[in-house]
């Protein structure tokens, strides 16, 4: 229910002290500020408290709505979900190491 506030709650207009307001800026209200990677509190916060409302209400069993899909196909998948902490610590070292490599190749 929390989560569904929340949602509801982000398509109301923001409140005036929210502009220039710390915590307008935290929970999302602060229009003057943009960027691509900055995801406020608001709405984002009702859709993983939704999210984790249905997950426990779909996935009573601890059982796939989805049986017999995947077999072999599925295991390169299933190994990253596994490893995505990794992958994600490990994928921008590699990448930057890359690019500073073949910049020293090129002359640059």
């Amino acid at each position: 229910m929390l989560g569904l506030a929340i949602l509801l709650r982000s398509l109301l207009p923001a409140p005036s002290w929210a502009d220039g307001n710390f915590a307008g800026f935290i929970l999302g209200w602060n229009r003057a500020f943009y960027t691509a990677d900055y995801f406020p509190l608001i709405p984002y916060l009702g859709w993983f408290l939704l999210g984790a409302a249905l997950g426990g209400l779909l996935y009573r069993d601890k059982r796939s709505l989805f049986p017999g899909r995947g077999g072999r196909a599925a295991r390169p998948f299933l190994w990253l979900g596994r490893h995505a902490l990794l992958i994600y610590i490990l994928h921008q070292p590699l990448i930057y190491g890359s690019l500073w490599g073949a910049g020293k190749l090129c002359g640059r």
